[in-house]
Order: C-alpha cells, then structure tokens, then sequence
C-alpha cells in the first residue's frame, strides 16, 4: 500500500477521488474492502467444503487428500474464473505474501484466521504424527506452494516448448489449461510433503 497513492489508484480505475473518501475513508479500507470481496467468498467456499469431508469422514478420521482439495479448489476454481478477476486476485495475493509491510500481511492474517485455525486442526486429525510447530510449518509451505504455482500466467521455453523437449517454465508457473489438472497436481504433489518425515526422525505420519 505504501508505493501507490490513493491518487493513483483512483486515476487508473476512472473514478473521482471524493468518491472513494466518501465510500471508504481512506486508502487502507479500500485496500481491506477489496481483499474482502473475494476473501470471504473463498473462506465460506472452503469452510463448507471442510465441513462436508469432516461430516463424511468414517469413525471421524479424515481423508488428507480431502483436506487438502477442501482448501486448494476455491483457490484453482477462482484462479480459472473466465472473468479474468481470479487472475487478477491471485497475483494480488502473490505479492501481500511477499509483501514487506506489515500491515498487510496482518490484515490478510486477520481475514485468514478463521481458515486458517480450521485446516491446521484438520491437518493434525489427518495426519496425527506431526506435532504443532510442524503441522504449522507444512500448512506454511502448502499456502506459499499454491500462491506460487496459481499467482502468474507462465508458461514453457525450450526446444518444442514442452518438458520432454528440455523446455523449462518461465516464471515457475507451468500451469495446465484444465483446472482439475492444476488442483490433481497440487494435492498430489503436498500430499507427498505432507507425509513426508520432518526434520527429527520421529515425526512424520
């Protein structure tokens, strides 16, 4: 927020500055009403997705891919919208969590933490043999693995443009044209890490 004037912002979307004043206040609310508007969608979306896996679960034991594709499918599903506006949001969330300033990243804690206290509490239902601080830091490495993969368009270089050819991605972002592609290969790929052993030989599920 720091490196655009609200002056700016107001000059690229068309609009009267004394309109945004009078509807928002301030540049910080309408930063926060913006990550809102397609915030809590995304949060409502996998709540419920969460919910039904929990409520479907046998003998109350979940389904680690289940929870994983609860979390990643908004996110794939908004990210594909043939609007072009999850494109646009995914790269805005690629940079607050590479953002420096504080503020940002608190707020986008703040509208997460819901989200966030649910899936940490799924993952160590599902996997029972990681402890806290390493459940925490996994569920860290699955959100900057999706931000990463679904935050740029991208694309493949190289003799043919394909992997077989020795292509490499540009931008690290070889996204599929197909959607249900993209989130196969994201849960395939986290699930792998997740169940993988952590740093001291006796975690790990």
């Amino acid at each position: 927020m720091q490196g655009v004037s609200l002056r700016r912002i107001t000059k690229e979307a068309d609009v009267n500055l004394a309109s945004i004043h009078y509807h928002f206040g301030s540049k910080e609310n309408l930063f926060r009403r913006v990550l809102e508007r397609r915030i809590e969608p995304l949060n409502a979306e996998r709540l419920e997705l969460l919910g039904t896996v929990e409520s479907g679960s046998a003998k109350g034991v979940l389904s680690l891919e289940a929870v994983l594709e609860a979390f990643l499918a908004p996110a794939v599903r908004l990210r594909y919208n043939r609007s072009g506006a999850g494109v646009l949001f995914s790269a805005l969330m690629g940079q607050i969590f590479q953002n420096p300033d504080s503020e940002i990243r608190a707020l986008a804690a703040q509208l997460f933490r819901e989200v966030y206290l649910r899936f940490l509490s799924a993952l160590g239902n599902a996997l029972p043999g990681l402890t806290e601080e390493e459940r925490r830091w996994r569920f860290h490495l699955m959100v900057g693995t999706a931000a990463f993969t679904l935050s740029a368009p991208g694309g493949l270089i190289g003799d043919g443009g394909s992997l077989a050819d020795g292509g490499m991605f540009v931008d690290g972002n070889p996204l599929p044209d197909d959607p249900d592609e993209a989130l196969s290969r994201l849960v395939s790929f986290l699930t792998a890490g997740m169940r993988s052993r952590g740093p001291s030989q006796g975690e790990g599920a």
